[in-house]
């Protein structure tokens, strides 16, 4: 429910937002997905999609045209992107991870008669796992609320993937929670050098404009007065620059504090995913 709620807030927010340009999305293998929710063939798309499912006979069936449903959703949410179509890219999104607790759905029920659902989780959980990346990969060079929104989606499809994982065998889900491990790693990297160039460029811009600032204010002093209005306005021009230029300084030395963190930040996370590599290698030389 929270998460229903979560993702029709975000829509909302998309279809009031004015879409801006951002990086080409990665490329997925799900298809078609031509036909998006601004298309006035979209309804017959979704009949067609609801008519496979009502010929799927059994929950196993019905989870394996659903992972195949997923499949076009990512199609629908690369065309959207690369379009800059917010609203569309918002409600593939939203199905993406419907579809993604439906099939958890579909596995307990297939598991509760007896059917065999292994292999079909394996499949799911693998599909999830190319996904999340795909998400992820473009969540890094995208704007920050668009950002935001494939992180969202990528948590959600985490949060069903680890359900699925419980009907996978136990020799494929000790490889599922490895590489779950190495996946949040390698994203955290990305992402924190991601979110240090941005904020390397922010702070940036903005000590550029503190520069300005300090300029303009020298600029602005009056020359000096006979009279002793115009000397004790050019005192009062002069103490605010001043204040200016200590403020100037604060802001340099957070900025230094600020680069000095994120460079820790990136060098914990690389630490990291090098150990996580050092153990998977001694793990096979046994």
């Amino acid at each position: 429910m929270k998460r229903n709620l979560f993702f029709t807030i975000l829509l909302i927010f998309f279809i009031s937002h004015p879409a801006s340009s951002y990086a080409s999305f990665p490329s997925v293998t799900g298809g078609p997905g031509l036909i998006l929710s601004d298309s006035p063939f979209y309804v017959l798309d979704k009949l067609y999609q609801k008519g496979k499912l009502l010929l799927a006979q059994t929950p196993a069936r019905r989870a394996e045209v659903r992972n195949n449903i997923m499949g076009e959703r990512m199609a629908e949410i690369k065309i959207a992107y690369d379009r800059g179509d917010r609203t569309a890219m918002g409600l593939a999104l939203l199905e993406l991870s419907e579809e993604a607790r439906k099939i958890e759905a579909d596995l307990k029920e297939a598991r509760a008669s007896g059917a065999d659902v292994p292999a079909i989780a394996k499949t799911t959980s693998d599909s999830l796992r190319f996904y999340r990346k795909v998400l992820s990969e473009a969540s890094l060079s995208s704007d920050y609320d668009v950002s935001l929104a494939l992180e969202s989606a990528r948590e959600s499809l985490f949060a069903s993937k680890t359900v699925i994982e419980d009907f996978l065998r136990e020799e494929d889900l000790a490889n599922a929670l490895r590489d779950d491990i190495d996946d949040e790693g390698q994203t955290a990297v990305l992402g924190v050098q991601a979110r240090t160039e941005r904020l390397e460029k922010i702070l940036g811009a903005f000590e550029q404009k503190t520069n300005r600032e300090a300029v303009l204010g020298e600029q602005r002093l009056s020359p000096e007065g006979n009279n002793a209005a115009e000397r004790a306005l050019r005192e009062k021009r002069r103490q605010l620059l001043q204040r200016r230029r200590d403020l100037l300084e604060k802001r340099k030395k957070k900025l230094s504090e600020t680069r000095e963190a994120l460079k820790r930040a990136r060098e914990a996370a690389r630490g990291f995913v090098e150990t996580r590599q050092e153990e998977r290698n001694l793990q096979t030389a046994e």
